[in-house]
């Protein structure tokens, strides 16, 4: 069977396998858009008095005890037992909520208690979460455990990309890994040429790959040189609308801004600044 032959067998598969690879990346990223949507939305702790009876008798809480305030405290509010921000609101008689934003990892708290006539707050478990962690007082917080799903998108998203630059990798060597199969000589050449013709691919895709970085780190770098540049350019009262009656304040503040950062060799030619003083105004009044 011919090298072109052997290509286009079973070319279908090969078309299919391809196909559903490619097909996969949307479908993952709308799963993980909706399930990372979903798992960041508020978390509503409701509180409904009274609480059971052995509930009562672990916080020595009275069943017919008055509450006029009830608090979420945690380390989202450096536990504060009385932070406005983080009051719960009544939505009965007996009953309060608050939707409590939420951030990936582990987010401990608790709730505070304010009864009249004690001028102490009673600290509380969440009665409706049972996750609970250990604190350095022996005590324990209730506990929400929050996946951080940006991490997993990224993970996933490697993950698929990999497989697919496996694929195509396979597809462009097969008919020279057949082709180099099929030649008189000793297998351990053989494999031999086949890890290295492997490899070089393999050193091709990842220096494409941080090619592209590079691209992307350059390109927010300029764009946060051009951000300091404006700023800085605010600051000394620079018209954008009127750049050409201005070169000499300019240049003196760009020169201000560049002369530090060059080095002690070079500080002194001032041919270094000619070409900032002229472009980058006019780049920052395109941005802005």
């Amino acid at each position: 069977m011919s090298i072109v032959a052997h290509y286009l067998h079973k070319w279908k598969i090969r078309l299919g396998i391809l196909v559903a690879l490619v097909c996969l990346w949307p479908i993952q990223t709308w799963l993980i858009n909706a399930m990372t949507t979903d798992a960041l939305n508020p978390y509503r702790i409701t509180l409904t008095l009274p609480l059971s009876d052995a509930l009562n008798q672990d916080y020595g809480l009275s069943p017919d005890a008055k509450v006029n305030k009830v608090f979420v405290s945690g380390s989202f509010s450096d536990w504060y037992s009385d932070d406005p921000y983080y009051q719960m609101q009544p939505v009965s008689a007996n009953q309060w909520q608050y939707d409590l934003s939420i951030h990936p990892g582990d987010i401990e708290y608790k709730l505070v208690l304010h009864l009249d006539g004690q001028p102490t707050p009673i600290w509380i478990l969440d009665p409706n979460n049972p996750e609970t962690a250990s604190n350095p007082w022996g005590d324990a917080n209730s506990l929400l455990h929050v996946l951080d799903w940006p991490k997993i998108a990224t993970t996933v998203q490697l993950f698929t990309l990999s497989i697919v630059g496996a694929f195509l990798l396979f597809c462009v060597l097969e008919p020279f890994l057949y082709w180099l199969l099929h030649l008189k000589m000793p297998f351990h050449r053989k494999l031999m040429i086949s890890n290295m013709l492997i490899l070089i691919c393999a050193q091709v895709v990842f220096f494409g790959y941080q090619l592209h970085q590079s691209r992307q780190l350059i390109k927010l770098s300029v764009s946060d040189t051009l951000h300091n540049m404006h700023l800085l350019l605010a600051s000394e009262q620079i018209d954008f609308d009127n750049i050409a009656d201005q070169q000499q304040q300019i240049s003196t503040t760009i020169e201000r801004f560049f002369l530090p950062q060059l080095p002690a060799s070079i500080k002194n030619k001032t041919a270094y600044f000619k070409l900032p003083c002229q472009i980058l105004p006019c780049w920052i009044k395109t941005a802005n």
